[in-house]
């Protein structure tokens, strides 16, 4: 619906707009208050909304006269509709465009406002313009994310999300990173187009955004408090590639007791982390397959027993320990295997090392 305003036409439009001459339609507008002026006319000749509403007003009235009711419902400045949901300003960008299709006031500050009530009235063409303002020059990408998607606005949405990941490392020092909901912090750490310097540095944001949190409710920063307040969102952080220097002088759990495993070696005991956190088997072979299958069945984490159960034999770095540490946990199949494999090649087992440590039991 709508008419193009050019020229002349344009700038008496605007002008009326501005006198309010023969205004027959009110608002009281956003938390202020605030009094705007229109023509009702003018107003159901851009949006359907605006039509509907009017309409309502004008078959709940008192009038006899249909048509006089139609055109002067709201007639009187005693009667405004109140529009508390959209900011004033933001309204009179909307009039301005309907009237004029005046866009000299939308900018990156007020676009996510006006895009609220170009949603919220139906004015297709003005929701078109305010998507396009460069996402760079939006003070606030987050919200602007969050109403794209409140909107359905998927392109725009798509658009915010990529900015955000391509600029993490400043956005995480802003204070509007520190108001995004649990749900979108989980989201952001789990992509992977993320564009951070280190694990590290996402670490840090994560106990930047928990400590804000913690503030907000009034609640002390504890490590427990910080982990309850950041989720799953911690689960997305791959501490493994965090060097443990820069971990244990963070603030993050420094307050945490340290627990001592002294029968789990500290590389069998990063490849068990790496599987817990990314499923990562990279770092798992021959040499250290038994000792994570010890840390594995020790911590009972049965998705990484199999995995090292499935190195070769032939590859093991003492096929006797792992015969040894396969009885212990009562892996039957993989003693006999072990077995089958000292017997198949008994003159190159008795010539290891390991040979000369083992018991006459054995």
């Amino acid at each position: 619906m709508g008419v193009v305003k050019t020229g002349q036409f344009g700038g008496s439009m605007k002008h009326l707009l501005d006198t309010a001459k023969l205004a027959d339609a009110y608002f009281l507008v956003g938390d202020g208050k605030e009094l705007l002026s229109a023509h009702k006319i003018i107003l159901v000749s851009a949006s359907e909304v605006f039509e509907a509403m009017f309409r309502f007003d004008s078959q709940n009235g008192k009038a006899e006269n249909e048509i006089i009711n139609y055109f002067f419902a709201f007639a009187s400045v005693d009667n405004p509709v109140e529009v508390p949901d959209v900011e004033a300003a933001a309204f009179k960008g909307m009039l301005s465009f309907i009237y004029a299709d005046d866009l000299s006031e939308l900018n990156g500050d007020n676009a996510m406002a006006v895009l609220c009530a170009a949603d919220k009235y139906g004015i297709d063409g003005l929701i078109s313009h305010c998507v396009q303002i460069p996402i760079q020059n939006l003070p606030n990408v987050f919200l602007a994310h969050a109403k794209a998607r409140l909107f359905n606005f998927e392109d725009f949405s798509n658009k915010c999300l990529r900015y955000i990941c391509q600029n993490a490392t400043t956005l995480f020092h802003s204070e509007e990173f520190l108001q995004i909901d649990q749900n979108f912090l989980c989201e952001m750490f789990e992509r992977d187009q993320l564009v951070v310097s280190s694990e590290f540095e996402l670490w840090q944001a994560a106990l930047r955004w928990a400590d804000e949190k913690c503030r907000q409710n009034a609640i002390e920063c504890s490590a427990e408090n910080r982990r309850d307040a950041l989720g799953s969102a911690l689960f997305e952080i791959r501490f493994p590639l965090i060097l443990t220097k820069d971990f244990t002088k963070s603030i993050g759990f420094a307050n945490c007791p340290v627990v001592e495993v002294p029968d789990v070696g500290a590389a069998a005991f990063k490849v068990m982390l790496s599987f817990i956190y990314m499923e990562d088997l990279n770092e798992l072979n021959g040499d250290n397959a038994i000792a994570v299958l010890y840390a594995a069945k020790k911590y009972n984490i049965p998705d990484l027993v199999l995995p090292s159960l499935q190195i070769p034999i032939s590859e093991l770095r003492n096929v006797f320990f792992a015969f040894a540490q396969a009885r212990l946990f009562d892996l039957e199949d993989y003693v006999n295997n072990c077995l089958a494999y000292i017997d198949k090649n008994a003159d190159i087992c008795s010539n290891l090392m390991h040979f000369y440590k083992l018991t006459r039991k054995f």
